[in-house]
């Protein structure tokens, strides 16, 4: 048999209220020469049952099943199995427009880029609505990352279903999910804008990503965010050893650690804050940063003091954990002194200095 053109590779688990609708917008697409790959994480509900259903109406759907290992397994056999010439994912509770890959193939064709880009509606699962979501100021033509300079990671987004990307460039290039829990596409979404040469963005929404969803990783936001700080490190760990951690990159990157702020803004469950704040202090450096200096005088602290979340979660802390072992933990090292004083006690004085910046 011929390359097809696209693989289409969709992770499943328990999404059988959302499967039908995901799998009809990839079966209908006008661009008919594609591998539909779905890969079952170990479900527990009707999902394998209508994924065979549709299996014997078309022969262009695989199906492959694991134990539950999470989307970064499935997406990386996915991907081992897969032999289009282009690959992009979809998630199974979300869905394309049906024109998506024809308009995204002939692009990636024409153009001869490694990655098309395309913007995305979210879909409320409890009102229905669709939102488009547009990114402004996106170069008309083929661009490079360099192009895109501390742009790039902002208007590429870090996630998978938004890219068409040449399944030889993620050969050549090594690339793969991490497997871990959640935020496993942000190491494989952000490397591949690093590493590219040539991408074209076209201005159209092509995916639908729904909200709304609570049986999704991403709706449950009490499990696993400490991914969010794994992720990163692992990332910068990536760039590094590829040397192209200097630059705009290393701007980059370091702009994307300014999101971690936002976590502590989301998780409501005071252990998944807990696990989530330990992780945070044993990477902050040199996992995420090299060292204090780093961040000492950036923005990353002072967004991390204006957050709700660390606030409430901080009072709690010190309630709770004055106790020898904090002690002897913060004052292991200098740095962590420092670190230990500015993040968990929060001085008069860095409040004070934090105020007069702003005014």
């Amino acid at each position: 048999m011929s390359e097809p053109k696209v693989s289409v590779i969709i992770p499943v688990y328990n999404t059988e209220k959302y499967l039908r609708e995901c799998l009809d917008s990839v079966v209908n697409q006008t661009l008919k020469d594609i591998e539909i790959i779905c890969v079952d994480d170990g479900s527990t509900d009707q999902s394998v049952a209508i994924l065979e259903e549709y299996q014997k109406q078309d022969c262009r759907i695989q199906i492959l099943r694991q134990q539950n290992q999470y989307a970064g397994v499935a997406r990386n056999n996915g991907m081992k199995a897969a032999t289009g010439k282009y690959i992009i994912f979809l998630d199974s509770d979300d869905f394309f427009a049906l024109d998506m890959l024809e308009k995204a193939f002939y692009c990636a064709e024409k153009n001869q880029v490694e990655i098309v880009l395309f913007d995305y509606y979210t879909y409320d699962e409890l009102t229905g609505h669709s939102r488009p979501h547009r990114t402004k100021g996106m170069p008309p033509s083929v661009f490079s990352p360099e192009e895109m300079g501390s742009r790039l990671y902002t208007a590429c987004k870090s996630v998978p279903w938004n890219k068409l990307v040449l399944r030889q460039f993620l050969l050549d290039n090594h690339i793969s999910f991490q497997e871990i829990r959640k935020s496993e596409d942000l190491y494989y979404s952000l490397l591949c804008v690093s590493l590219a040469k040539r991408i074209k963005f076209i201005p159209k929404c092509f995916v639908n990503y729904r909200t709304g969803n609570p049986n999704s990783l991403q709706g449950n936001t009490n499990k696993g965010m400490e991914c969010g700080i794994i992720s990163r490190v692992f990332l910068k760990r990536e760039l590094k050893e590829r040397a192209i951690f200097q630059g705009y990159v290393k701007e980059l990157f370091f702009q994307c650690c300014q999101s971690i702020k936002d976590y502590f803004d989301k998780i409501t469950n005071s252990d998944a804050m807990e696990q989530f704040y330990q992780e945070l202090k044993k990477d902050l450096i040199p996992g995420l940063f090299d060292s204090p200096s780093d961040f000492e005088d950036d923005a990353f602290l002072n967004n991390i003091y204006e957050s709700n979340g660390v606030s409430d979660f901080l009072r709690r802390l010190l309630q709770t954990e004055r106790n020898e072992k904090a002690q002897n933990y913060i004052l292991k090292s200098s740095w962590e002194a420092r670190l230990g004083g500015m993040i968990l006690f929060i001085p008069k004085r860095i409040r004070n200095l934090l105020k007069h910046r702003r005014s």
